[in-house]
């Protein structure tokens, strides 16, 4: 794993000097993601807007508390209608950048492989693997596609925690010291070159780039 990150940052898009700030993480996502045009991309309000139709979250934020359950898009199809799929979000960042923050509901990559195993996990769940950008969720995706048939044409990649911070409505979570989850604004982005978080965000690093 430790090589593929080294890969990942070498490979270097548009950088600042090229481009405004603002356009600088949406330039980035889309290089890497273009990198594994077999994986299809979710985008990161689309991701918003699936939380708010399986617990029916209205505009003002009212709906099921139930939104930020950690295994809530593996069972959400249960009390789902007009055939909406359960959808399950997949962190394949390391432990140490998941300790920071992770998108509500997300397991890591060692919880769905041992749920394969278990025969706990869905296998007709949809799947959403994220990690910073889009480079390390579109290695793991493709070789999920690679190891297991039933994620075949089920797969995608988000366009990434850092392009998740810029959406409307979008929170993140930490694990409090007393085990409950809790918000938070802090963001771990893997290196300082894909730094480009939310103004509402605290990005912090490995110090890469």
């Amino acid at each position: 794993y430790n090589a593929i990150l080294i890969y990942c940052s070498r490979l270097t898009p548009p950088t600042c000097d090229q481009l405004k700030m603002s356009e600088k993480w949406e330039r980035q996502y889309q290089f890497y993601h273009n990198l594994f045009p077999d994986i299809p991309t979710i985008t990161s309000p689309e991701l918003v807007q699936k939380y708010r139709d399986l617990f029916f979250v209205d505009d003002n934020g009212a709906g099921s508390s139930d939104m930020m359950g950690e295994e809530c898009f593996i069972t959400a199809n249960n009390d789902c209608e007009d055939g909406c799929s359960s959808l399950i979000l997949i962190d394949v960042r390391s432990q140490p950048e998941r300790s920071v923050s992770y998108i509500p509901s997300a397991i890591s990559l060692e919880q769905y492989e041992s749920g394969i195993k278990a025969k706990t996990i869905p296998l007709n769940a949809n799947i959403v693997t994220y990690c910073t950008v889009g480079y390390r969720s579109g290695v793991e995706a493709r070789r999920l596609c690679d190891r297991y048939d039933h994620v075949l044409g089920r797969i995608y990649s988000l366009d990434g925690i850092v392009a998740y911070t810029h959406a409307a409505n979008a929170k993140l979570l930490v694990s409090g010291h007393s085990g409950q989850e809790e918000t938070t604004t802090r963001v771990h982005t893997f290196g300082s070159m894909w730094g480009q978080v939310g103004n509402d965000y605290q990005a912090i690093s490995f110090g890469i780039g």
